[in-house]
């Protein structure tokens, strides 16, 4: 039985290894299979296909937000936030500024709360793209997500309770009557904010449009 196990133990690598390099060796066929197989959570098996995409075109904002995806999934958070931030300096406009909400969330994630809050200010800020396109992009579910599982969430870690209840209620404002919105959102704010508190919007803040 033992024996057994051992050879199996040596025969998954070589076989991981030819999926890896099976297909064409191209970018895009690289990307795409790492892609799939960290959406189907093999991680180790997604990284590696990235690392290829990258170095056939190294140039490409892609290919690293990809492996940074895959190293957060793999709680290798200092490893994520160099990709995110390459991919800041390569693109901060690469799908309408994400690179900056992924490379905030790693900072968060590492405990780095005020690196996070300084790549939201920036986020906030920042108005890269046409004005209809980013209303398509960031409607009112993406805008309640960024206000009420972003904002809040951090401001709370940080101790500003105040700024984590305005962030909530700037979520409420968005959900438009949507009751099953609201009460989400209510029962976030019930867990972490405690009564007879009144919210303090950031002088920074500049509302998301």
């Amino acid at each position: 039985m033992n024996q057994e196990r051992k050879r199996n133990s040596k025969r998954s690598p070589l076989k991981l290894g030819k999926v890896a390099d099976s297909g064409p060796k191209t970018f895009t066929s690289y990307w795409e299979r790492g892609v799939e197989c960290l959406l189907s959570g093999k991680c180790t098996q997604a990284l590696p296909l990235f690392e290829s995409a990258i170095k056939l075109r190294p140039d490409d904002v892609a290919g690293y937000m990809w492996r940074a995806h895959c190293y957060l999934d793999m709680k290798r958070y200092a490893a994520a936030a160099i990709d995110y931030r390459r991919s800041v300096k390569m693109d901060s406009k690469y799908v309408f500024g994400y690179p900056r909400l992924c490379l905030a969330k790693a900072y968060s994630k590492m405990g780095k709360y005020h690196l996070a809050l300084a790549e939201y200010k920036s986020f906030m800020a920042e108005a890269p793209w046409p004005e209809n396109t980013r209303k398509i992009f960031y409607g009112d579910n993406y805008k309640i997500s960024f206000y009420s599982d972003c904002l809040a969430p951090l401001f709370k870690r940080m101790g500003k309770t105040r700024e984590a209840l305005w962030a909530c209620e700037k979520a409420l404002e968005l959900t438009r009557g949507n009751k099953k919105r609201i009460g989400s959102i209510k029962r976030r704010m019930a867990k972490m904010i405690l009564k007879n508190i009144r919210s303090k919007s950031p002088m920074w803040a500049n509302p998301v449009t």
